[in-house]
């Protein structure tokens, strides 16, 4: 019997199932690494604010898709009272951390004292709760205590993302006021 000889695919045969493959990847990778890119820039400032290693997680493609959240972020805590070394965001969280992040030196959040919406809203609402989980992860459980901390500390936070002090400041009268009316009973009311 004779050997059947067995040709190998041409290279261009080769580069076409390769991109075939590799093409509707792109998207998914572009959006990884911009998801990391806000998970390791918020740990960075939580970590700075809590005094010990801290990670942020924002939810991945499927995440997105199938689970719908009812918290904007969550931190655990332990029976003893220990909270978690890390803390998990809602997808509106990270996006608004996203706009952060690729638009800090132009942020001014002045239409925050007239009730704007859109990106700038989302991203000052990322920061509230980002700050917010922040105070969680140094050991505060009480909503309420836990967002007056998150007041008193928004503009730091938002400055460490890369915002000007004059719109660091403005977050942080918007979150003393109008986000205070929007914010559920638990959370109004603390002392710091």
């Amino acid at each position: 019997m004779e050997a059947v000889r067995r040709r190998l695919p041409s290279p261009r045969a080769i580069a076409i199932c390769v991109a075939m493959v590799a093409v509707p990847g792109l998207p998914w990778l572009h959006a990884r690494s911009e998801r990391i890119a806000v998970e390791d820039r918020a740990a960075a400032v939580a970590s700075e604010a809590t005094g010990r290693p801290i990670r942020v997680r924002c939810p991945g493609p499927i995440r997105r898709r199938l689970l719908y959240e009812i918290t904007e972020g969550s931190v655990r805590f332990d029976a003893d009272g220990v909270p978690s070394d890390d803390t998990r965001l809602s997808a509106r969280t990270c996006d608004g951390l996203r706009t952060v992040l690729d638009h800090a030196a132009t942020l001014r959040f002045a239409c925050l004292a007239t009730g704007c919406g859109g990106a700038e809203a989302r991203a000052a609402e990322a920061l509230a709760v980002l700050t917010h989980e922040t105070m969680h992860l140094r050991g505060t459980m009480d909503e309420a205590r836990t967002e007056c901390l998150a007041r008193a500390h928004v503009a730091w936070v938002a400055e460490r993302l890369g915002v000007a002090p004059e719109a660091a400041q403005a977050v942080a009268r918007w979150q003393a006021t109008t986000w205070q009316v929007m914010l559920p009973d638990q959370y109004r009311g603390g002392v710091c």
